[in-house]
């Protein structure tokens, strides 16, 4: 009689019927990767946390509500669960000691490296796992390969049929539902990881089969498009640990030749793995320009990284600068080579990785709460590998969502993810514990009233806490995300020419959320507003009023911006702006505003050559061009190929008479940028 594998005794269950909370569970898992409304103002990655609170909001609510009802909260009880709000714990205490609070605790948009997107990790996680059933853990698959085939059939009809759809935001044929176009190669690796263990694993009907290698073939195409090198390392290490896997099986089956159905799919994803990691630029680079897809993604190299995280412990071991911050750390420590390079003034808001990031933003503690969160997940994933299963549906649902959400946890080990992917490494994880209860693993508690009036008053009490908690915290989010379509509306009208009409839109915006960010849009608004004024020329009392009263609008702006967030480069630069665009209207005191914002600013970014540039601009109107002079060589001394300083520099040795000098200088612009026609003009 031949073995039976417990990968392939699929115990039937009977069927029951699909609660809210799996109902709504589904859905989630559908829409994470799917959900982008096509709206350049419309933010994809802060969509999707808005989603995912909302949902996480009501699964709380709906709990919490059924357990005062019943007498009775049910728990899960994990040691991940715990370990997962280990993390935002040592965020909030990296926050409180933050260099920019206000970038710490929630950011603009509730970024991935702060505490309040991670308090939504683990409250996702606590709420699928304590609302899910085993007997959901099919449907929830059954979601996920459903939306991958929205995604992969949507990304489909961007490649072929050339952007078909009439959306300025998917203008693009590398605009995909995830996010970047890597984040899509890193979700096709995930999609292409579990159908390499379900297609031998489970039960499979004849189409199902079909249905499992197409899905794995259309995968691989994505992540050769993408051709991200970490994607297909880790991808061939699951690959070759799968390949082994079913060779020994088959050799213990006896089965004569390798080379069946159950081996090929490993075995390709094996070869294609080697392949691509060692010749992927070559062999991807033509197809990726046949199809239109080229795409460059840069972020800081590893290396690069750790020279910040190392620069960073030396002022602030313990906590780090403060989670969300590594832009301005990065102007701070930026390695002198990127000086050299086209993203020499590029403010980079994440490292080589999102972990490690967190490394040098949150110091020690945030390091230890990762590791900690790493290991022990690790040892669950070990634990449930080698423990006795409830029965062989959820040993199998046990390592899918395993490897889901391990596959997950090392690529933000390696790379960047947005939002959709790291909320999805949640509901992996979710579903793990969820496929282990009734093990060791995971406990099941119950809170019981009965009669006891002490007891079911603080069911009461939790209950109302947890409620007004979900409400005040979709209530700050809806404000947040309004303020974002506000601001970028008022971005959109400017740009058309309607500035009344944006400054209008800008201060609805900051009624709503006050960010730094909204009032250096609304200090550029006013600057464009003053520059309207000065070409009509109209010398009246009225036009006089008007351009002090936008004058004083866009200082008042950039004054609160420096004050909410001091550590930005970028306010700093804007209020130089202000000053500096009314200096060839000789208003009292703009260039010595101007020079000091400028100063104020080099601290933040000690490295950057704009500011001696920019000093250089101000005094040459001021024809101080010996300052002038020396501020273009201190500029050129730390940015060589700086070719605007070159021509700037030129320009004024020509006003001087030094032609040859001018000529040389434009010389060496022209050897930095040999193929810029108007450096050869000149």
């Amino acid at each position: 009689m031949e073995e039976t594998t417990m990968q392939e005794a699929v115990v039937p269950r009977e069927k029951k019927k699909v609660g809210f909370f799996a109902l709504l569970t589904f859905g989630l898992i559908l829409l994470l990767p799917v959900l982008r409304i096509p709206s350049v103002i419309f933010p994809l990655d802060f969509t999707k946390a808005t989603l995912a609170l909302i949902v996480v909001a009501v699964l709380f609510g709906m709990f919490f509500v059924r357990g005062v009802r019943s007498g009775v909260f049910r728990f899960r009880w994990s040691p991940l669960i715990i370990a997962t709000w280990v993390v935002p714990l040592v965020y909030l205490v990296s926050a409180v000691f933050s260099s920019a609070p206000s970038m710490s605790f929630f950011g603009y948009q509730l970024e991935i490296d702060t505490f309040g997107f991670m308090v939504l990790l683990a409250a996702l996680v606590t709420a699928l796992a304590l609302t899910l059933e085993r007997e959901n853990l099919p449907g929830a698959f059954s979601a996920f390969l459903f939306g991958a085939w929205i995604v992969f059939a949507f990304q489909a009809m961007q490649v072929f049929l050339h952007t078909p759809f009439p959306f300025a935001a998917l203008s693009d044929s590398t605009a995909n539902l995830i996010g970047r176009w890597n984040d899509l190669g890193v979700f096709a690796g995930l999609v292409a990881s579990l159908t390499l263990f379900a297609y031998p694993s489970m039960r499979l009907k004849p189409r199902g089969k079909v249905l499992a290698a197409i899905t794995f073939a259309v995968a691989l195409f994505f992540m050769m498009l993408s051709n991200l090198v970490e994607v297909w390392a880790l991808f061939g290490l699951i690959a070759l640990t799968f390949s082994l896997t079913v060779i020994g099986e088959l050799k213990r089956s006896r089965v004569s030749s390798l080379m069946t159905v159950r081996a090929a799919l490993p075995l390709i994803g094996l070869v294609a793995s080697i392949v691509f990691v060692f010749w992927g630029s070559s062999l991807a680079a033509p197809l990726q320009n046949a199809l239109g897809v080229a795409s460059l993604e840069v972020r800081p190299s590893v290396g690069a990284t750790i020279s910040i995280v190392e620069e960073v412990y030396k002022d602030h071991l313990f906590t780090g600068s403060g989670p969300n911050t590594f832009a301005a750390e990065w102007l701070l420590y930026r390695p002198d080579g990127v000086l050299s390079t086209v993203f020499w003034n590029t403010s980079f808001n994440v490292g080589s990785g999102t972990i490690p990031t967190a490394f040098a933003t949150g110091g020690i503690i945030v390091a230890l709460g990762w590791i900690i969160f790493t290991l022990l997940s690790l040892y669950t994933a070990f634990l449930a590998l080698t423990a006795a299963p409830v029965d062989a549906r959820s040993y199998t649902f046990s390592i899918l969502s395993g490897l889901g959400f391990l596959y997950l946890l090392i690529m933000h080990y390696v790379y960047a993810p947005g939002e959709a992917l790291t909320l999805l490494m949640g509901v992996f994880l979710a579903l793990f514990i969820v496929s282990l209860t009734g093990t060791p693993l995971v406990k099941e508690v119950a809170f019981k009233s009965g009669e006891n009036p002490r007891r079911r008053s603080i069911m009461f009490v939790v209950a109302a806490l947890v409620i007004i908690v979900s409400v005040g915290a979709v209530y700050g989010v809806s404000r947040t995300y309004a303020s974002v379509l506000f601001h970028g509306r008022a971005i959109q009208v400017a740009n058309n020419g309607d500035l009344d009409r944006s400054a209008t839109l800008l201060k609805t915006a900051l009624t709503l959320r006050d960010q730094d960010r909204y009032l250096r849009t609304g200090a550029l608004i006013a600057i464009a507003q003053l520059n309207a004024i000065v070409q009509n020329n109209d010398a009246t009392d009225t036009a006089l009023a008007a351009f002090q009263e936008k004058l004083t609008m866009a200082i008042k702006y950039t004054n609160d911006a420096v004050t909410k967030n001091p550590r930005s480069f970028e306010n700093q630069l804007v209020r130089a702006s202000v000053y500096a665009a009314v200096v060839p209207l000789g208003v009292e005191g703009g260039a010595e505003n101007a020079i000091t914002a400028l100063e104020n600013a080099r601290p933040l970014s000690p490295k950057s050559p704009e500011i001696d540039y920019r000093l250089a601009q101000i005094n040459t109107t001021l024809s101080a061009n010996q300052l002038a002079q020396e501020n273009l060589k201190a500029a050129i001394a730390k940015k060589p190929n700086y070719t605007d300083a070159i021509l700037l520099l030129a320009r004024i040795e020509l006003a001087q008479g030094n032609l040859t000098d001018a000529i040389d200088s434009v010389k060496s612009a022209v050897y930095f940028e040999p193929q810029n026609p108007v450096l050869l003009y000149q």
